[in-house]
């Protein structure tokens, strides 16, 4: 999993996900072990998101600045961002856009919250806008073997903004936290 946003002060929607994923994912299936791939010159502390599972869940850290780690992996395309694991993976699960090279040898799923980036490019920051640009969107979703998305509608988007088949893209709708469950009350 390309953990290497989940580093931020203060997370973002796409954090969120991600975190409230990762958790039910490792609750429901008990088989897999699970690699998160994070960066940076500090190591995050990803506890609360491997929590009980520390036995088939594994973070591995790239003592690298991210800033150095991204302007490699744009500029250079090479290598694939697996490469840094140093062990055998079967899949590689990308939460969401980032600055990466994608294995050609085994699938990918990559999520795709929304296009805002470019329907509405106007309520983004120069530097956000620079930021999409040099990620290159339209290379991470082409070489992507599967992608998800939160809503039928980004689907059919994608489908037609990208030439990506539907067969290859999933709508999975974010679930909601327990916390807002309704109260049972007693009888």
């Amino acid at each position: 999993v390309d953990a290497r946003h989940l580093h931020e002060r203060q997370p973002s929607g796409v954090c969120v996900y991600t975190i409230q994923l990762l958790r039910a994912l490792f609750d429901l299936e008990s088989t897999h072990e699970y690699l998160l791939l994070t960066s940076g010159t500090r190591k995050p502390d990803l506890s609360y998101v491997i929590g009980q599972h520390a036995d088939r869940v594994f973070q591995m850290h790239l003592a690298l600045p991210n800033r150095l780690l991204n302007a490699r992996l744009l500029a250079l395309q090479h290598p694939a961002i697996t490469w840094f694991v140093k062990e055998p993976v079967d899949l590689l699960f990308m939460p969401n856009l980032n600055a990466t090279v994608l294995p050609s040898s085994i699938p990918t799923i990559l999520t795709v919250h929304d296009l805002s980036w470019i329907r509405l490019p106007e309520c983004f920051s120069p530097v956000t806008r620079a930021w999409h640009k040099l990620i290159s969107p339209r290379r991470l979703l082409n070489n992507a073997t599967r992608i998800i998305t939160p809503t039928e509608s980004i689907k059919q988007e994608v489908s037609d903004m990208f030439m990506r088949p539907l067969d290859q893209i999933r709508a999975i709708h974010h679930g909601v936290d327990p916390i807002f469950s309704p109260l049972q009350h007693a009888p």
